[in-house]
């Protein structure tokens, strides 16, 4: 009988000792996690996304609202040459689309559809804005161009719904950021981006700011994880809107008495010598390689 409780005895303090060294590795194991998941709930970083939601909804309206006078005036014009009316309600719309092109391109095929270039898209899909800047720059005509219109609002309407349901991941954030820079460098430089306008400087201004918005929702986490990698992003996106703000006003500069005009206000690209086209793309280049770092840690984490 003795033996009997001496042996339930262990039995017991075995199974008291097991419920502690369980008890230990749970809080071992809680206690490895990354520090981006622990940094994604934290109420700064909460803060800043759902702060970027707010800007790229409020722009997502704007835009809309000037693509509807667009179609207004595109449907009005359809017949006439030239059409200056729909020119600079076309160069206003894309200061709200820069400033969220960098959430855009989280969905490639909704950023074709949008801002695809010609030479980016199979003939049969091209449309959205490059279709209607070819025809009103450079045709000078707005002749079929209202199912354009039409679709581009359906687009837009689309990301609209993304912009409100969209889980803000923070690398796919800033890899979107990254991907806008690319497209400045490869496309806006060269005079690529808004060949029939010639609005290249001012879609590089609107971008940037767009992208430096992205960047600022991440920067709480990227700054736990890195500090001095964010510290050279956040100088090398002032540097890249110092460079090219030498050729207009900003949005963030402008006069907010006149808000239809924030933005807009660049000269066009053909004045931009081909030196000083380079020298304003170097703080992009180096910008859009230390984003590329960026993405690449976040999503590591």
């Amino acid at each position: 009988m003795e033996t009997l409780q001496r042996s339930r005895g262990n039995s017991g303090a075995a199974a008291t000792l097991a419920i502690v060294v369980a008890s230990l590795f749970v809080i071992a194991l809680s206690g490895c996690g990354s520090s981006a998941s622990s940094e994604e709930s934290s109420p700064e970083l909460q803060a800043a996304l759902s702060g970027y939601r707010d800007y790229l909804r409020e722009n997502a309206a704007e835009l809309t609202r000037r693509l509807e006078r667009m179609q207004e005036l595109i449907e009005e014009e359809t017949g006439k040459e030239p059409t200056p009316r729909v020119e600079p309600v076309y160069a206003g719309s894309r200061v709200p689309y820069g400033h969220i092109d960098s959430f855009v391109q989280v969905y490639p095929a909704l950023q074709r559809g949008i801002d695809g270039l010609e030479e980016e898209v199979p003939p049969d899909e091209y449309g959205g804005f490059h279709k209607i800047e070819k025809q009103i720059f450079w045709q000078e005509v707005t002749s079929e161009m209202a199912p354009v219109g039409e679709q581009l609002a359906a687009d837009l309407e689309t990301l609209r719904g993304r912009i409100d349901s969209a889980d803000l991941e923070p690398a796919q954030l800033v890899g979107g950021a990254a991907r806008t820079v690319d497209g400045i460098v490869a496309n806006a430089f060269p005079g690529d981006a808004e060949r029939w306008s010639h609005l290249d400087m001012l879609d590089a201004g609107a971008k940037t700011e767009g992208a430096e918005e992205a960047f600022a929702a991440v920067k709480p986490l990227l700054a736990a994880e890195n500090p001095e990698l964010t510290r050279q992003i956040k100088a090398r996106f002032e540097k890249a809107l110092d460079a090219v703000g030498e050729y207009g006003t900003l949005a963030r500069d402008s006069d907010p008495a006149e808000p239809l005009r924030a933005g807009t206000s660049f000269v066009i690209y053909d004045q931009v010598t081909q030196d000083k086209r380079w020298e304003i793309a170097a703080p992009f280049k180096e910008l859009s390689d230390l984003l590329a770092q960026a993405e690449a840690e976040l999503g590591d984490s």
